[in-house]
């Protein structure tokens, strides 16, 4: 897409395909550099291909963001075994009837089960009433004071500086989704999430206003929403300060190390470190 790349800040309204072949950082680069710059780099020249979950947490951001597109986009169907002639024809018949029609196809218990995370965040009133009214899946892009392209896609814009992030978990308790949190370096995309809205619509956006809709995948469906506290943000804004160099160092001397090439000595985690009787 390298005719087609965006080189001038702004909201923009283009496919989720489109956004995703943009080579601007975005918050999955950060992670892998966060690993290390090989990790990155490697990730740049392979694109993942998407899985069942993949897809899965798409169909749940539609149903849950833009409930009307869901019958628009998604159809649910049928288990269909193929290993006799008669289940592949019958496969096959399936997947054209789903192609004819633009549809993607999700298994019956499971397109229940996005229905029922839909109707749990829904049914949420501070969860609802932060989704009553904005913008869904825009694309937002900017450059860096450094110099290099960034960009976002906000899952849902309200108004004023609130961005609203929504996550699918295992446990959305206030106990477990911080580690969550901690694992997926949510702090990370909050600040650079914020920093990228600013630098676009020139208005301020403040972290602490980065709020997290997260349900569980699993019945009964528990919601809970959150925003990180000013240590969390704080860390974060060390984290992508030093990511941005580390990344402007990479782009001008073309190299992309992996870890220390030394012996280095490392300890077991200290919850690990703790003698039971």
């Amino acid at each position: 897409m390298d005719n087609k790349m965006i080189k001038e800040p702004g909201i923009y309204d283009i496919s989720n395909a489109d956004y995703h072949a943009d080579p601007a950082l975005n918050k999955s680069g950060l992670s892998e550099l966060l690993k290390s710059p090989l990790h990155f780099q490697y990730s740049r020249k392979n694109k993942r291909e998407e899985t069942e979950a993949m897809k899965i947490g798409t169909a749940t951001h539609v149903a849950i963001l833009e409930p009307e597109e869901l019958p628009k986009q998604y159809a649910a169907t049928i288990k269909i075994e193929k290993r006799s002639k008669a289940g592949k024809e019958a496969f096959k018949l399936q997947q054209d009837n789903l192609s004819d029609n633009g549809l993607i196809g999700i298994e019956t218990p499971t397109y229940e089960r996005i229905l029922a995370m839909r109707d749990a965040v829904h049914n949420n009133k501070t969860a609802a009433k932060l989704l009553k009214n904005g913008i869904a899946e825009k694309s937002v892009f900017w450059r860096d004071k450094l110099g290099f392209m960034c960009k976002v896609r906000p899952d849902w814009l309200p108004g004023n500086d609130i961005i609203v992030d929504l996550k699918t978990t295992k446990d959305a308790s206030p106990d477990g989704f911080p580690k969550e949190c901690a694992n997926y370096n949510y702090a990370l995309q909050a600040v650079f999430y914020c920093s990228g809205l600013t630098a676009a619509t020139g208005k301020e956006h403040n972290p602490e206003n980065f709020l997290f809709i997260a349900v569980e995948s699993a019945p009964p469906h528990g919601v809970g929403i959150y925003h990180l506290n000013f240590q969390s943000i704080d860390f974060a804004k060390t984290q992508l300060r030093k990511l941005r160099l580390k990344y402007d160092d990479c782009l001008k001397n073309e190299i992309y190390p992996g870890y220390k090439d030394q012996l280095t000595s490392i300890s077991l985690p200290p919850w690990t470190l703790k003698l039971k009787d």
